[in-house]
């Protein structure tokens, strides 16, 4: 992140309390529903300052932004891939995932059921990513990945990422910052910098929620966003997938600039 972006948002950051992790009872939320939204990034100080009454923000060690480091296991085929694209619900998504600042790894398994409920297990695992899927081949067995050894890297990632919560309503609010892909058989890194991906998970979806109001008041609907899926379409320029049901998504981007403008 840059230094004097940095510094911006964390200004925005003043206002609010803090909690820690142990804080959280009923916003842990690992069976949840998602809802995403795409927002400009210069729209984060209205955003913080319209929900700083409500919401807390995690804070570690005196940081209120934090770097994780992700890294997508899919199939030689891109099953996982594949079923998010075309909408098939009861699907996986696999990824190895480092907090950079707490040196902390997982490997983590996300389902999405039929109910469009997101279940997330995870294991700790040793900070050297390559041999993970073969040693915790056992604990993908018992979540629901059938041949753990079919599983190859297919992209790295990275971004930044600001956690908030409120207790109270049991809702976790996360927005990521400076994300950034890269497909392992190419050099080039495809970025959405001036982009940032908020989140909203609750234990039911509540559209009367502090934060959905806000996305109104915006006009900002939410989005199907996957950050594996997007970075997937963004950086095959082998053409190796299709993307068709992402485009509109990418375009996204363009459209939302050009409202704010």
């Amino acid at each position: 992140m840059i230094a004097k972006q940095k510094i911006e948002i964390e200004k925005y950051l003043t206002p609010f309390h803090s909690h820690q992790l142990h804080d959280l009872k009923k916003a842990e939320l690992m069976n949840r529903v998602d809802t995403k939204f795409v927002v400009p990034i210069h729209l984060l100080g209205y955003i913080f300052n319209a929900i700083e009454q409500t919401y807390t923000v995690l804070e570690i060690n005196k940081k209120r932004i934090f770097e994780y480091k992700n890294i997508y296991f899919d199939t030689e085929d891109f099953m996982f891939y594949r079923n998010h694209h075309n909408g098939k619900l009861n699907r996986f998504k696999v990824r190895y995932r480092n907090y950079v600042d707490s040196d902390l790894s997982f490997l983590e398994v996300k389902f999405k059921d039929n109910k469009k409920r997101t279940h997330k297990s995870r294991i700790k695992v040793d900070t050297n990513p390559h041999k993970i899927i073969q040693h915790s081949s056992e604990f993908l067995k018992q979540v629901g990945i059938t041949h753990p050894q079919d599983l190859l890297v297919v992209q790295k990632s990275g971004y930044h990422r600001i956690a908030f919560a409120d207790e109270k309503n049991a809702e976790r609010l996360t927005v990521d910052l400076n994300l950034h892909f890269r497909n392992p058989e190419l050099s080039s890194t495809q970025k959405i910098g001036d982009y940032v991906i908020f989140e909203l998970k609750q234990n039911k979806m509540n559209r009367q929620s502090l934060f959905f109001s806000v996305m109104r008041e915006l006009s900002i609907k939410p989005s199907s966003f996957s950050k594996y899926c997007i970075g997937m379409a963004l950086t095959d320029e082998n053409k190796k997938i299709r993307k068709n049901n992402f485009r509109k998504v990418i375009r996204q981007f363009t459209s939302i600039n050009e409202t704010a403008a």
